[in-house]
């Protein structure tokens, strides 16, 4: 009798590793918005509004945002809190399964049915960003977030976790 792979499930914990190796659905779109702040001796609120400008999903996102910094000489670190509001275009955009990406995950011997996200959603969450002055002109960025998912979008059984999870570093240039 031929050996068989265990089959990845939706709900199946060692899934995640399997299924983070497949090709996803491009989603490629471009996005504009306003970006409005208030700088106050205890710390930044900001708002930020973004919609899709390519019509791909027509889609809009608010981020309410709290962050205070610390400056420690050359290095800056900013905590922060923030609440992105999603509309149910966006969610379904980012989180829900089309028919196509279910196609090729069945293909991968991943049985993830298409799923659409039917209601908007909130994302609570924080964030951690260090700044260090390289010279007069290079800055290093670094930062880490983090965000518990929206119920609507909790509810897709193709997700595993409840919190979403991410980390990058870049380099910033002033002109």
């Amino acid at each position: 009798m031929p050996a068989t792979a265990p089959s990845a499930s939706p709900c199946n914990p060692s899934s995640l590793h399997e299924r983070s190796r497949e090709p996803r659905e491009k989603k490629i779109t471009a996005d504009a918005g306003l970006r409005l702040a208030l700088e106050t001796p205890v710390g930044t609120l900001s708002a930020d509004y973004r919609h899709d400008v390519t019509d791909t999903f027509n889609g809009s996102d608010i981020t309410l945002r709290y962050s205070v910094d610390f400056n420690l000489g050359a290095l800056t670190v900013t905590p922060a809190l923030h609440a992105n509001f999603i509309d149910r275009q966006t969610a379904n955009h980012i989180y829900g399964v089309s028919n196509r990406q279910s196609e090729k995950f069945i293909k991968a011997g991943l049985p993830i049915a298409p799923y659409t996200i039917s209601r908007a959603a909130t994302n609570l969450g924080g964030d951690i960003t260090a700044t260090v002055i390289l010279t007069d002109r290079l800055l290093l960025i670094g930062n880490m977030s983090g965000a518990y998912l929206g119920r609507s979008i909790r509810e897709n059984p193709g997700l595993e976790d409840e919190f979403e999870a991410q980390a990058l570093i870049g380099i910033g240039y002033a002109f």
